[in-house]
C-alpha cells in the first residue's frame, strides 16, 4: 500500500448542508381572531397554517424552541390564554387553554418556556409551558391572576434571566422577579414596587428589552425612552414624537436600533443610545399597531388598515418578499416570529445553532483526542464553487468540538475534515 493511499485511510469526512440564512416562520394575528402562518420572505404567499378563533387576538409571543405560539384572546367576554403549534394552528394542544377574568393584552415567554399573560385589570398569570391549567414550575403563585398592578398591562417583555418588564396604562413600569410577580426583581429592590412612573398622561403602550439588556419604554403621548435596569431613573436617551404620533408598537434589531410603530401611520428606526436621530423611516398609511423583528433583522409590520408589510431592517423601503402591503382582512394586532434551524441527522454535525448575532453559526461535532480538524465552507451550494478553508488546525477538545463560524449564504454548506494523527 502506498504512503498516499495509507494517509487517505486516516482521514474522515463529515459533511452537512445548512442554509445559514434561515427564513423565519411568521404568525400574524388580527382583531377578528384570525391567525395566519407564512414564511418570512413570502408575505403574499399561501398560508402554512390558518385558524379563526372568532375573538380578537390581544397579544402573541413565540416559543421557537418547540414552535409553540402563546396567544392572548379577548372579545365579547371571552378572555383566554392559549397555546397552539405554529405549523398547525387549528389543532388544540393538551391543556392548552385557560380562562381569565379580563382581556389578555400582553404575553411573554420566559427562557424556560413558561408563559406570562398580562390582563386589562392588572393581573399576571404565570402558567406552565406544557399545561396552561397549572402555574409555572418553581413559581410562587400567591398573587397569580390577582390584579395587583391595578391597571391595564399593555406591554410585557422578558429579560435574559427571566425577569419580567411590565408596562401599565397609568404610566407605571415594573421589573418583577421571574418566580414571584409580587416581588421586585432583586437588582431593582431599592427602587420600590413601582420603580418608574411616567404619570397617567403618559400611558405605557409598549416595552422591549434590547440585546444589550436596556429597557425601551414607549408611551401613548409619543414619548420613548431607553433606560438601564441598573439605573432606571435616568434616561440613556429619550425622544417625543408628539401626541399626534403616539407609540403603538416597538421591537429592537440586533444592533440596538429600535423599530417604532406610530399612530400617525409611520414607522421609524432609531438607535437605543440616540433616540433623537432617525436612522430610517417609512410611511405605511395607518396606525402601525404591530412590529416584529425577525432573526435575520428584517421587519414585519401590521397596520390598523388590515395591511402587513415585510421590509429590510437596513432599508425600510425595501420589500423582502415581493410586493407587500397585503390585506389580512382586519386590523393587525400582533405578529410573532419563529426562528427555523435545520434538522441534524447522522452522520452530520451534532448540532447547529445560531450564534449570538445573525452573522454567526455555532457548529458542534464529535472529536477524537490527538487529532486536528479543518472546517471548510462552500457558498455556492450546487453552483460548482467548491469548498474553501474557513479555519485550519482546530485542535480536538474531545469528546466534541464547538466552533463559531461566520455565516455563509442562503445556499451554503459546511464540512469538517479530521486530519491524520
Amino acid at each position: 500500500m502506498s504512503a498516499f493511499s495509507k494517509s487517505l485511510q486516516t482521514v474522515s469526512l463529515v459533511v452537512v448542508t445548512v442554509a445559514t440564512s434561515f427564513a423565519d416562520t411568521m404568525v400574524v394575528g388580527n382583531s377578528t381572531g384570525e391567525l395566519f402562518t407564512r414564511g418570512e420572505f413570502n408575505v403574499g404567499g399561501a398560508n402554512i397554517s390558518y385558524v379563526n378563533f372568532g375573538w380578537a387576538i390581544g397579544a402573541l409571543d413565540d416559543r421557537s424552541s418547540d414552535r409553540v405560539l402563546a396567544i392572548g384572546l379577548n372579545q365579547g367576554g371571552v378572555f383566554q390564554g392559549n397555546i397552539r403549534g405554529a405549523d398547525n394552528l387549528p389543532a388544540d394542544l393538551p391543556n392548552g387553554e385557560f380562562g381569565s377574568g379580563a382581556a389578555m393584552l400582553s404575553v411573554a415567554v420566559r427562557p424556560d418556556g413558561h408563559i406570562a399573560f398580562g390582563t386589562s385589570d392588572g393581573a399576571i398569570y404565570m402558567q406552565n409551558s406544557t399545561n396552561l391549567l397549572t402555574e409555572a414550575t418553581g413559581y410562587t403563585g400567591a398573587f397569580n391572576g390577582v390584579p395587583i398592578f391595578a391597571t391595564a398591562l399593555n406591554g410585557m417583555d422578558i429579560f435574559p434571566d427571566g425577569d419580567l418588564l411590565i408596562g401599565g396604562q397609568t404610566g407605571e413600569v415594573w421589573v418583577r422577579d421571574r418566580n414571584d410577580i409580587s416581588q421586585v426583581s432583586s437588582n431593582l429592590a431599592e427602587f420600590g414596587e413601582a420603580f418608574l412612573n411616567f404619570g397617567a398622561g403618559e400611558p405605557i403602550a409598549a416595552v422591549a428589552v434590547s440585546p444589550s439588556g436596556n429597557m425601551i419604554i414607549g408611551r401613548g403621548n409619543g414619548g420613548i425612552s431607553t433606560r438601564s435596569p441598573s439605573d432606571p431613573g435616568v434616561d440613556i436617551s429619550t425622544a417625543n414624537f408628539g401626541t399626534n404620533a403616539p407609540i403603538k408598537s416597538i421591537d429592537v434589531l440586533s444592533n440596538g436600533n429600535v423599530v417604532i410603530g406610530l399612530g400617525d401611520g409611520t414607522v421609524d428606526i432609531r438607535n437605543e443610545s440616540n433616540l433623537t436621530a432617525s436612522v430610517d423611516s417609512a410611511v405605511l398609511g395607518a396606525s402601525v399597531d404591530a412590529v416584529k423583528v425577525t432573526s435575520n433583522d428584517n421587519i414585519w409590520m401590521g397596520t390598523a388598515a388590515n395591511l402587513v408589510f415585510a421590509r429590510s431592517g437596513t432599508n425600510l423601503n425595501t420589500e423582502i418578499g415581493g410586493t407587500d402591503g397585503l390585506n389580512f382582512n382586519a386590523p393587525i394586532t400582533a405578529i410573532a416570529a419563529f426562528t427555523v434551524l435545520p434538522a441534524v441527522t447522522e452522520p452530520m454535525f451534532e448540532s447547529i445553532t445560531r450564534g449570538t448575532s445573525q452573522d454567526t453559526v455555532v457548529l458542534q461535532w464529535s472529536s477524537e483526542a490527538g487529532r486536528g480538524y479543518t472546517l471548510e465552507g462552500d457558498t455556492s451550494l450546487g453552483g460548482g464553487g467548491g469548498y474553501s478553508v474557513v479555519s485550519n488546525g482546530i485542535p480536538a477538545t474531545a469528546p466534541s468540538n464547538v466552533f463559531t463560524a461566520d455565516t455563509l449564504t442562503a445556499n451554503g454548506a459546511y464540512r469538517v475534515i479530521s486530519n491524520p494523527e
